[in-house]
């Protein structure tokens, strides 16, 4: 659904990816994506997806919430968008979206095409002659 890139601190380049909302930031050991930087409070941030508007942060606690500059107690996220939660920085992606695989499927269709038209082919065979 969502992931999550640090992009500063100790933890610059992890990946947390979210299928479950809400998702909690912070220090404590029940949040989801748990992080030990300064500045982020036990439940800092926290994201729940609404069906209406999308993706949307709002502060837990007291702590700071700044989303590409600017300092926001809700916001709705962006693709892109960079959350600053004290010295830690994250940004806000969609999670890659895997391709089905229709191989199957279309080999299947182009059989029955293939059928269809050397069925078609034998019937006026068979009418003209």
């Amino acid at each position: 659904m969502l992931q999550l890139t640090s992009l500063s601190g100790d933890s610059a380049g992890a990946l947390w990816v979210a299928r479950r909302f809400p998702v909690r930031i912070g220090r404590a050991a029940h949040c989801h994506v748990r992080v030990e930087e300064a500045g982020l409070w036990d439940e800092h941030v926290e994201i729940e997806f609404d069906s209406q508007t999308g993706f949307v942060a709002r502060r837990a606690t007291d702590g700071l919430l700044v989303i590409n500059g600017q300092v926001v107690d809700r916001a709705v996220l962006r693709h892109g968008d960079v959350l600053a939660l004290g010295s830690l920085q994250l940004r806000f992606d969609l999670s890659p979206v895997r391709p089905r695989d229709w191989r199957l499927r279309e080999a299947l269709t182009w059989i029955a095409l293939i059928t269809l038209c050397l069925g078609q082919a034998a019937l006026v065979r068979w009418l003209a002659g």
